[in-house]
């Protein structure tokens, strides 16, 4: 699998928006839209096959005190998921979460079961 982090202001809305729509668990809440108007601040890990994006998982986050990134799922977000095209299976999700960055330290978030 090849999944990438991508930041916001990279983020391409056509390609993402298109997997979320297509996506077989998709959600208003996986828009990027919907993310804008109520997490401050998201970026995301994406999944890429054949130049095509079949999978997203966006990555809402605050930062501390410290100024450190900590994951912080949004008041009006009850969930948030891997949206993909392919079969979610438990080999997919375990690559999602291994492949959350360092820099996201702590916090937590409510995830599609």
């Amino acid at each position: 699998m090849d999944i990438r982090f991508v930041k916001q202001e990279d983020l391409d809305k056509q390609l993402y928006n298109s997997c979320v729509h297509f996506a077989t668990n998709g959600s208003v809440y996986g828009y990027d839209w919907y993310l804008n108007a109520t997490a401050k601040e998201w970026d995301m890990l994406i999944e890429v096959e054949n130049e095509s994006w079949v999978s997203v998982m966006p990555i809402p986050y605050d930062k501390n005190w410290l100024g450190r990134k900590q994951l912080r799922q949004p008041d009006l977000l009850p969930e948030l998921a891997i949206f993909t095209v392919k079969p979610l299976s438990s080999k997919r999700i375990q690559a999602f979460w291994d492949a959350i960055p360092e820099e996201f330290q702590g916090g937590t978030l409510t995830v599609e079961p």
